[in-house]
């Protein structure tokens, strides 16, 4: 559901909706009349892939949770992918293994909760992995030309913050020397080919698309180096990783501490240092600008969870040997994963109808917009003119857009707070908890 979701999510959600209403179009979106009516802060490809839905199924607040949920399926299964064409056939059916990894990061459940388009570029940069891969196996170049490919769908949907899984050209010939450098021009060329030639094509065909690209690259990539700033040092954002990665570094060390296996095992592969390689590659480029959150590193973690999935493998391979091989652990493991994941669905079921985060706005909220027209504006005062959330909530709703300008007075007005009197409007009894609505006399 969208209630309670972060306002960043929101306001996606918001312009997805409003686009498959024929509000804005694809190269020009459209959040509502006073704020961003147009809407060129991030490349349009999530927001157009999200809108499908809402053509398909209506206006459910649960179609943007959908299809976060399904963005990590889709996700996971192309990581199990990795895995199984990275390790001999003995490993494969740990493919499960980087999967524990990746959901016991905090970061992962709350982007999936939360609407966030990287939660799209992330099958977008995981595949990529997956096809410079199978080029590199099956000796097949269309898979680099693939691999540009699905990067170029990346910068559709997040700029150039997907473009990270090239670095994979770089880290594959230093540590696998039986890669040369005349196979890393080839994969080079062959990978950029199928990048930027779609670049051409898409200006060629549609010249609304070099506006609308030329405009996100002046407001975010030149703003966010240039004037915006989130964070007090650059290295704000390897603090965060570190903190993402302590659940992980803990079950790690649990496999340490209980297992007894050698080492040298685990190490044989260079595929482990390749993916930690990989997925620095997805952070450090990052404090390059002030401006960081986050969920930035979101499409880079699956790439640390492969690495902690290639030290212990050996391990993991040893203990599942053994509760397989004794029947009765194996039952009570099996039944008792049962048990977790059926209390788990029903508890999500259970709080499905619930609001956690701004309700009270949201009860508000609801009694408005049953009261005001769709595609209305409403007056509000300057002091609710950031409150984003308050904007995001009122569209993905109500279609309804809100106004800060006090050179004009829409027929109706919001005000923070217990207010009983405004000149010019009446005020309406709608028993709100948090604002006051006036009517226009």
């Amino acid at each position: 559901m969208s209630d309670g979701m972060f306002m960043d999510g929101l306001l996606y959600a918001a312009i997805s909706n409003n686009l498959s209403k024929g509000h804005g179009t694809f190269w020009n979106l459209f959040l509502s009349n006073t704020l961003y009516p147009n809407f060129h802060e991030h490349p349009p490809l999530a927001f157009g892939i999200q809108s499908l839905l809402f053509d398909l199924f209506g206006e459910s607040r649960f179609i943007e949770r959908t299809y976060s949920i399904c963005c990590f399926i889709i996700s996971g299964f192309i990581i199990a992918k990795i895995w199984q064409k990275t390790n001999p056939k003995k490993f494969h059916k740990l493919a499960w293994l980087p999967l524990l990894f990746l959901v016991i990061t905090p970061l992962i459940s709350w982007s999936a909760s939360n609407n966030m388009l990287e939660n799209t570029m992330m099958i977008f940069t995981s595949l990529s992995i997956l096809f410079f891969i199978r080029a590199i196996n099956e000796n097949r170049s269309i898979y680099f030309i693939l691999m540009g490919f699905v990067l170029f769908l990346g910068f559709l949907t997040k700029g150039f913050v997907a473009l990270f899984p090239l670095s994979i050209l770089v880290w594959y010939t230093l540590f696998h020397p039986t890669f040369s450098y005349q196979k890393l021009f080839l994969s080079s060329f062959l990978s950029l080919l199928g990048l930027i030639l779609p670049f051409f094509f898409l200006f060629f065909l549609l010249p609304e698309s070099y506006i609308s690209l030329g405009a996100y690259f002046e407001k975010q990539v030149v703003g966010s180096i240039t004037s915006i700033q989130t964070v007090d040092t650059r290295f704000w954002i390897l603090w965060k990783l570190f903190q993402e990665l302590i659940p992980g570094i803990i079950l790690l060390s649990l496999f340490f501490v209980f297992s007894k296996t050698s080492l040298n095992h685990d190490y044989q592969s260079n595929w482990f240092l390749i993916f930690i390689a990989v997925g620095l590659s997805g952070v450090i480029p990052i404090m390059v600008s002030l401006k960081q959150s986050g969920f930035y590193i979101l499409a880079a973690l699956p790439f640390f969870s492969l690495f902690f999935s290639f030290i212990v493998r050996s391990r993991i391979m040893l203990i599942t040997e053994k509760i397989t091989y004794n029947t009765l652990v194996y039952k009570r493991l099996f039944y008792t994963s049962l048990i977790v994941f059926f209390i788990s669905f029903s508890l999500n079921l259970f709080f499905a109808k619930t609001t956690q985060r701004d309700h009270l706005m949201l009860n508000d909220i609801y009694k408005i917009i049953a009261v005001v027209p769709e595609n209305s504006t409403i007056s509000i005062t300057n002091e609710l003119s950031n409150n984003w959330s308050l904007h995001g909530y009122f569209q993905r709703y109500g279609y309804i857009s809100l106004d800060p300008k006090t050179s004009i007075n829409h027929n109706y007005k919001l005000v923070n707070g217990k207010s009983h009197f405004l000149s010019g409007y009446k005020k309406l009894d709608l028993e709100l908890d948090s604002f006051s609505l006036f009517k226009k006399l």
